[in-house]
């Protein structure tokens, strides 16, 4: 499954591995819960095609409180995956955070 998840002057804590996303727009703040749940560090995985982070935050754990479980971010696409036009900035292409 893909869609589109636009993340905008919210946070919001990811506590599971999040589904295929095509594109990711984070305007607010995304976080990787970094607390033990049922005792267990979490194993999380972020997969898109396109991350772009516009005046917000990606936290994969903070220097106080560091995330111990296994923290995966996969960028998917190929050479023809369509760009994403930027208005004021180069475009961002598959696999790239920008």
């Amino acid at each position: 499954m893909q869609f589109k998840l636009s993340i905008s002057d919210v946070w919001m804590v990811a506590d599971s591995t999040l589904p295929k996303i095509n594109k990711l727009y984070i305007e607010g703040t995304l976080e990787f819960e970094h607390n033990q749940v049922e005792g267990e560090y979490l194993d999380l995985t972020l997969s898109a095609t396109h991350i772009l982070i516009s005046g917000g935050r990606l936290i994969v754990g903070w220097e106080d409180a560091p995330f111990r479980g296994n923290a995966e971010i996969i960028l998917r696409g190929n050479q023809n995956t369509r760009e994403i036009f930027v208005s004021n900035g180069p475009n961002v292409g598959a696999k790239c955070i920008g």
